[in-house]
């Protein structure tokens, strides 16, 4: 019984999955899908290597698969998703993996029964898996930067813990892949180093010493690099390459962070608050929240070592927790203050905290069961709220009014729930929002992220829709004026071509659409209707072309075949 036990409990952790994910491929595109991943013409098909490189060098890996599903699948959101659940499971599984690993080696050490490091490291992986925190780096398609950054790190960390316990230096060269994988997937990475540092010095302690000489050589060897690089410049080329903006200062970055690490703690056990968008203010000066935050992180972590010897694992999930933050999430500042899907990875040093902090419950007969069956419940709730996270996702108007619920200063929350609406023939209701959202845009630091293009077109639209063209062209002139950018100025000169076209004013429309066609030849729709109006300004030789066009960039699309041989059969009746 007990061997068919464990051998369901894999299974069984894949129906939770399943289940917490159901509904996965019905979930739209959000916020930078578009212009990181539809409309980046660095990796639009046919794909130029050397353009992706150029732009995307930071996250090469992320990138030229983004390139390669779009290549695949076009624009089909369902895809990508699926895509993400299947890396999603693989990293569960590396973590399940490592946890069994290590266990395995404390059991060796007679401090902890081997005989149930099986079902502690499925338990983990299935936590892991179906924590509703670690949904957004699964849901959001963009952010699989995030999930190649841990799938990586896990596969590193095994690879280096495999190669400790065997001694086979296969699996060293194995855990240099996993580390570019990892590097070349997000830049938090970067701190795996110091995480395998941590895993040494807890659990083998031989080359502790070793290591942490190598690391600083290896960063005395870096340093000079730059230093006959750069010269005088290096401390100026290191402060840009570690911020991404300059108008937050670290040390305010820095107190904001704490209070946010916290947030994320919180959240990770009570499941309160889960959104995308945060209208979290930046800290320039230390408040009693602040002092609770830093206190509460300090006690933590000399807890965390003061435990090292006792409770390894507990250790080792600690430090590399807060390790994987330090990328995003301490003294480098990013315009996005707080988002859930930076705690993907260090979500996987949290499941071992957790996991660690379990095993003793099973120590004694009396409360081995008990503490199994809580698990077991505990997984069944978490599976609950994820299934309806994932359903919240899958209705953008839902997903977004949740949204402004409850971040009501968030101008991108606004703007994306006023789009939501006017995208649902809820334009009367959208153009408030889109007003407010506006407001909240022009009320906002310089700092943060300004009033995107997409948002207006919708605006505009809505405009339109409700007869208010005045208004609608003012914003529409304003953006062809701030608009350089070849793929978004093509969408906006789309749209206006269209309003002109369903006018009959075909020159107007010919106008707008010849120019955004030059832009972006990739685009269908505009391609498409840019051949309607060429048609009806009597030049069926380019509307032939054009639809010729549309049917490479989808081939036997009914639309665009259903034209072409309408104006085959007109061509051939004009001849005759």
């Amino acid at each position: 019984m007990i061997v068919i036990a464990r051998a369901l409990m894999p299974i069984l952790g894949i129906v939770l999955v399943a289940a917490g994910y159901y509904g996965l491929t019905t979930i739209p595109f959000y916020l930078d899908d578009f212009s990181s991943i539809l409309h980046n013409p660095a990796i639009a098909p046919p794909i130029d290597w050397q353009a992706l490189w150029d732009k995307h060098s930071s996250r090469p890996l992320t990138y030229a698969i983004f390139a390669l599903q779009l290549t695949w699948f076009g624009e089909n959101a369902a895809a990508f998703h699926v895509f993400s659940i299947l890396l999603h499971g693989l990293t569960s599984g590396l973590l399940g993996l490592l946890c069994w690993q290590l266990l395995r080696h404390q059991a060796t050490s007679n401090t902890f029964d081997g005989a149930a490091a099986y079902t502690f490291s499925v338990g983990a992986a299935v936590l892991f898996a179906v924590h509703p925190q670690n949904s957004q780096a699964v849901v959001y398609a963009v952010q699989q930067g995030a999930l190649w950054a841990a799938f990586g790190s896990l596969g590193a960390l095994n690879s280096y813990v495999y190669w400790r316990t065997t001694q086979r230096m296969w699996a060293l060269l194995v855990g240099l892949l996993f580390f570019i994988i990892a590097l070349s997937g997000k830049q938090n990475a970067a701190v795996l180093p110091l995480m395998i540092w941590v895993l040494e010095w807890l659990f083998f302690k031989r080359f502790t010493k070793i290591l942490f000489v190598s690391g600083i050589a290896l960063l005395m060897v870096c340093v000079i690099g730059l230093v006959s690089q750069f010269g005088n410049q290096t401390l100026s080329v290191l402060d840009g390459l570690t911020r991404e903006t300059a108008d937050i200062a670290r040390i305010d970055y820095l107190m904001t962070q704490l209070d946010a690490l916290r947030h994320y703690q919180f959240q990770f056990f009570s499941l309160q608050g889960l959104r995308l968008e945060y209208d979290w203010p930046l800290i320039t000066v230390p408040d009693t929240a602040t002092v609770i935050s830093a206190i509460w992180h300090s006690v933590v972590v000399i807890c965390a070592i003061l435990m090292r010897r006792k409770m390894p694992l507990l250790t080792l999930g600690v430090l590399c927790y807060y390790l994987a933050h330090t990328v995003e999430s301490s003294v480098m500042p990013i315009k996005d203050l707080v988002f859930e899907h930076r705690t993907y990875l260090p979500n996987a040093g949290m499941v071992l905290g957790v996991v660690a902090l379990l095993i003793p419950l099973t120590r004694r007969k009396v409360w081995a069961l008990p503490a199994y069956v809580a698990c077991a419940v505990l997984l069944l709730l978490l599976t609950y709220q994820l299934h309806n996270r994932i359903t919240l996702w899958a209705d953008k108007t839902r997903f977004y009014a949740n949204e402004v619920s409850l971040s009501k200063r968030s101008a991108r929350a606004t703007g994306e729930y006023a789009t939501a609406l006017s995208q649902n023939n809820q334009c009367p209701k959208a153009i408030s929002y889109f007003s407010h959202a506006i407001a909240l845009y022009n009320k906002q630091p310089d700092w943060q992220l300004g009033i995107q293009p997409e948002m207006l077109l919708n605006y505009i639209a809505c405009l339109r829709e409700l007869g208010i063209y005045q208004k609608a062209d003012i914003y529409e002139l304003d953006l062809l004026e701030q608009v350089k950018e070849p793929v978004r100025r093509s969408m906006i000169l789309s749209n206006r071509g269209l309003f002109y076209l369903r006018n009959k004013d075909f020159e107007r429309a010919n106008q707008a659409l010849s120019e955004g066609f030059q832009l972006n030849k990739s685009d269908y729709v505009l391609t498409v209707n840019l051949a309607i109006t060429r048609v009806n300004l009597g030049d069926y030789k380019a509307g032939q072309a054009l639809l010729k066009h549309a049917l490479m960039l989808k081939p036997g699309d009914e639309t665009a075949t259903n034209l072409y041989n309408k104006l085959q059969q007109l061509t051939s009746t004009s001849q005759e």
